[in-house]
Formats: structure tokens, C-alpha cells, sequence
């Protein structure tokens, strides 16, 4: 099978669409940004467990799924308390490797408080969102 070349002007269609869309999608990806924090700002996480047992009959394999639920988890904790107060008076994260055995747990317990009038708040926030972006929308689609 040969491959056949995108024509030149089809390059230029795609550029062209990209240069169009990609302003429009970064400031949609900002407010969204700013939606997110402004919502999860007040939250606060009073506890938080993360347990994982894995395990398979190759220790090769557990040892790879260890280490990438590891750095998944790190990065869950991280982007977490980037968004909220992350102060839990009951903290676990455990991620336990059993070797030559077939098996898969995971274990989740989380208490997430945040204000009551914050849910006024964060409907009208939604709101406002959905109409910013619904205009930048049909920008685009003229």
C-alpha cells in the first residue's frame, strides 16, 4: 500500500482552522480553570484513604502497575491540594504489591466538606459559565 500525500490545500484548510479555533479553545480551557478553582476553594478534605492491592502472576508486571499507581496517585494528591484546603485529620495513601498472585482492590474513603450557601453560589457560576462559553461558541461557528 502507498501512501497517499494530504494535498496542499487541505494543509492549508487545516492551519488555517487551527489558527481559527485554537484562541477560542484556550480561552475556554481558562474559564474552565477559573471555574474549577473558584468552585473548589472553599472545599475542604477532612478525610481521605486510598488503599490498592494489586497483583499478578509475573512480579515484572506488579512491579510496573505499582510504581505507575504510585505516580497516579502523587499527581491525584498534588492537583488536589492545588484546588483545596487539603488538611485531613485521617490521611492513608497505600498502594500494596502482592507477587505471583492475581489480584486487583482498591479501597476509597473521603470526607469532602464545603458550605451550604456555596452551592448557591456555584449554580450561578455554572450558569454564567455555560452562557460565556455558549457565545464563544457560536463565535466560532459563524
Amino acid at each position: 500500500m502507498d501512501a497517499k500525500r494530504i494535498p496542499f490545500k487541505n494543509w492549508k484548510l487545516i492551519i488555517d482552522r487551527i489558527n481559527k479555533y485554537l484562541p477560542i479553545i484556550s480561552r475556554i480551557t481558562k474559564n474552565s480553570l477559573k471555574l474549577t478553582a473558584k468552585i473548589s476553594k472553599p472545599m475542604k478534605c477532612e478525610k481521605l484513604i486510598l488503599h490498592t492491592q494489586v497483583g499478578f502472576i509475573d512480579p515484572f508486571y506488579t512491579s510496573m502497575i505499582v510504581g505507575f499507581l504510585w505516580s497516579t496517585k502523587g499527581i491525584f494528591v498534588s492537583e488536589l491540594t492545588k484546588y483545596i484546603t487539603y488538611k485531613p485529620k485521617v490521611s492513608s495513601i497505600k498502594v500494596q504489591p502482592f507477587f505471583n498472585i492475581e489480584k486487583l482492590s482498591l479501597n476509597y474513603e473521603g470526607i469532602f466538606v464545603f458550605p451550604l450557601g456555596h452551592i448557591i453560589i456555584v449554580t450561578y457560576q455554572l450558569v454564567r459559565f455555560y452562557l460565556v462559553n455558549k457565545t464563544l461558541i457560536k463565535e466560532v461557528s459563524k
